[in-house]
């Protein structure tokens, strides 16, 4: 084996000469270095950025040669991972006792099972909408003494104005067997997140004021309590998902349409996932990732993911989707859209590029 490589992009299919040439010509050539080698060997050399702006689709260009300029046989393949699926696993247990205390809510204990492994979180069903509940979560050996675990936890349902819900309290790691969960009344106007929300949806709209009364107060109703702990499994092998930097970054505002429109430029790497930064909070928008295609002399600017972009943030509960799927795209320009309908622009700060390794 020789001491040095070189990965080299030709201008053509074919590496033959012209007539006038005494040696093939190439647009693009980088070192690859290998160090002192005793006998045959194989290596693996990742593509970067530049190696990915100077191919063309399906790297039908990428040459290695050795020191002597003689081709060397290679492989392409995407650079893969062991991947581990995190999957919920139910804990068996059963509910020891239910008080409820007028005005202030409730106090549920829980048991799990003789046999049961640890819990790492519970699951409050209800078949209510609309409502929002502080948490207070206590575990305990042996029924008697107490010891917080969650005391600023939060289960809601905000369906009247988004898509946002969540019924879940994590657990920090324990081995205790009984759990004693102190479900509160809907919280006061001045601890409310919910205000906070609709007040962050409404911000930016001159001359207006938004009130809510709630004149009925309806009795949380519960299903079930679930216990449930989170396990890892061997799921074979994926791709890697890798981080690619943006070339450029620029966020227009269509007013007329109501849409943000985030243009990302990139050097024509694998790209499978876009994601955005923001220090917006408290908001859930339909988006989509478009790319240019030619129909003669006109372009058009054709879908290829789509999804919705949700931040919502207050006290310990945090939930963050700010990304786009699509199939691996090679292009120098995408167009990150966000409908934003009758709520104010986001506070785009950046934009995050991911795709496959080769």
């Amino acid at each position: 084996m020789t001491k040095r490589l070189a990965l080299i992009i030709c201008f053509g299919l074919s590496l033959t000469a012209s007539a006038a040439d005494k040696e093939p010509r190439f647009r693009f050539q980088k070192a690859i270095e290998v160090g002192q080698a005793t006998g045959e060997e194989i290596i693996a050399v990742p593509l970067d950025s530049d190696v990915y702006a100077a191919t063309r689709d399906g790297y039908p260009d990428l040459r290695i040669v050795d020191d002597r300029r003689a081709m060397v046989p290679y492989l392409l393949e995407p650079i893969g991972k062991n991947r581990v699926n995190q999957l919920r696993e139910a804990c068996a247990s059963k509910v020891v006792s239910l008080r409820v205390d007028e005005g202030k809510g409730l106090e549920i204990v829980v048991a799990l099972g003789e046999k049961a492994p640890s819990a790492g979180g519970l699951t409050v069903q209800s078949p209510l909408r609309d409502y929002e509940h502080r948490v207070r979560v206590f575990g305990s050996h042996n029924g008697t003494d107490w010891t917080p675990l969650v005391s600023d936890g939060v289960i809601f349902d905000y369906s009247r104005f988004m898509d946002i819900r969540n019924r879940d309290v994590t657990l920090p790691a324990n081995d205790y067997r009984q759990f004693k969960l102190v479900i509160e009344q809907e919280l006061d106007d001045r601890e409310s997140p919910l205000r906070e929300l609709i007040r962050g949806q409404q911000e930016g709209k001159k001359d207006q004021r938004l009130e809510i009364t709630r004149n009925l107060r309806t009795p949380f109703r519960i299903d079930r309590v679930e216990l449930w702990r989170t396990v890892e499994k061997d799921a074979g092998t994926e791709s890697e998902t890798i981080p690619y930097p943006a070339a450029g970054f620029q966020v227009e505002q269509d007013a007329k349409e109501k849409v943000s429109r985030v243009e990302i430029r990139s050097r024509r790497e694998p790209l499978t996932r876009l994601s955005l930064a923001t220090t917006s909070r408290n908001f859930s928008r339909k988006a989509r990732v478009l790319i240019p295609v030619a129909r003669g002399v006109r372009t058009d600017w054709v879908e290829v993911g789509r999804g919705t972009v949700v931040l919502i943030q207050f006290r310990a509960f945090r939930r963050a989707e700010l990304r786009v799927d699509f199939p691996e795209q090679r292009q120098e320009h995408y167009r990150f859209e966000i409908d934003n309908a009758d709520n104010p622009p986001l506070d785009i700060t950046g934009a995050d590029a991911l795709g496959t390794g080769y």
